[in-house]
């Protein structure tokens, strides 16, 4: 009887290993199709102009804070 279970134990793992690594594949596959088709086809890049963070948050951090009352 403990064979019979050891062997069940073990098929069930072989078919759970099965089905995930089938999984991944198909999840790998599906991401490559949409990289692919998503990727442009020769149209340039658009640069986006450089704009500088602190310069945006230096006016808030100089305002005075309000009292606490």
């Amino acid at each position: 009887m403990k064979k019979l279970f050891v062997l069940f134990a073990a098929a069930t793992l072989f078919v759970g290993v099965q089905a995930c690594k089938q999984a991944e594949e198909t999840a790998t596959e599906e991401t490559t199709e949409v990289a692919t088709e998503e990727a442009p086809a020769e149209a340039p890049a658009a640069e986006a102009p450089a704009t500088d963070s602190t310069a945006a948050a230096a006016p808030a951090a100089a305002a005075p804070a309000a009292p606490a009352k």
